[in-house]
């Protein structure tokens, strides 16, 4: 089965994000973190990362939509209320929070 993580490629990008203050979920570096079993979750977080970055910032956002496999991870769903902050949780239908990623080779790039 499929997982989905919105999130930046690189720490550099995460700054940048940072800077412009996109306040939406996915603009964080890192492979662990939320993810989702719904790519129509992804998607429209992807979506609403590139329009708002296009408000604030005249530019897309640099987020990408990452996925490998369930059996890839180590989720530890216990932490999901922890780590939540006060975003809107439309983009949260299936998540599980993943703690390590098992092999990092396995992840792919889809957007």
């Amino acid at each position: 089965m499929q997982i989905y993580r919105v999130c930046v490629l690189t720490q550099t990008q995460e700054d940048c994000e940072a800077y412009l203050n996109l306040n939406l979920p996915g603009g964080r570096y890192g492979l662990t973190g939320f993810w989702t079993h719904s790519i129509k979750c992804a998607k429209a977080l992807l979506e609403d990362r590139n329009d708002m970055a296009v408000l604030i910032g005249n530019g897309l956002s640099w987020s990408k939509i990452v996925c490998t496999t369930l059996d890839n991870v180590v989720i530890d769903n216990s932490l999901i209320k922890e780590k939540k902050t006060g975003h809107d949780d439309r983009y949260d239908k299936e998540e599980v929070f993943v703690v390590k990623i098992k092999d990092e080779n396995k992840v792919k790039i889809l957007e």
